[in-house]
């Protein structure tokens, strides 16, 4: 009798651990994972003025630099769709360093710890896209067609409108709703 159930152990076991082992190949597939846990507070919650006031001059540098970048970006002839995809984001590389030094200086240490956190990922962001810049025009072999080149751009810049979103919601939750 022991010998049996013994025997019925092995089959489950296997079988729990192979489940174990597709769901852990399977789940990334089919689950979200938001990096950036956004902490509301409540309607009750006492929202300084002046963490107000931080948040909305830290929106608006930032939207100041973006017409700043709009006009570089014309400026180099990044818009312009006569040309390859790498040479467009080629012109868009100095632009984009530049906007992020920019960034780099707008000081985040006095807002709320999750507009903060947010403003870092939505920098993170834009320095993943200037590395990604760089690295394609200072590369001889770069094994990439335009259409790869256009997807991996569409990657970057979906990644920087999902990160501006969410700096967005966290300043909604300290009642800064800013308009573009």
């Amino acid at each position: 009798m022991k010998r049996q159930y013994i025997l019925a152990i092995v089959p489950f076991s296997a079988t729990f651990i192979f489940s174990v082992f597709v769901y852990s190949l399977v789940a990334p597939l089919f689950i979200e994972v938001n990096p950036l846990p956004v902490s509301v507070p409540s309607a009750t919650e006492n929202v300084s003025k002046d963490s107000q006031k931080q948040i909305r001059s830290l929106l608006e540098r930032d939207r100041q630099h973006g017409f700043e970048l709009a006009r570089e970006y014309r400026s180099v002839g990044a818009f312009e769709y006569d040309v390859s995809t790498l040479e467009r984001l080629k012109r868009a590389a100095v632009p984009v360093r530049l906007l992020v030094a920019k960034m780099e200086r707008n000081d985040s240490s006095d807002l709320p710890l999750d507009v903060a956190t947010a403003w870092r990922a939505h920098k993170n962001a834009w320095r993943s896209y200037s590395r990604f810049l760089r690295e394609i025009g200072t590369s001889s072999d770069l094994r990439l067609d335009d259409e790869d080149l256009e997807l991996i751009y569409e990657e970057r810049n979906e990644e920087i409108s999902s990160t501006y979103n969410d700096l967005l919601e966290s300043a909604r939750a300290y009642g800064v709703d800013f308009k573009e």
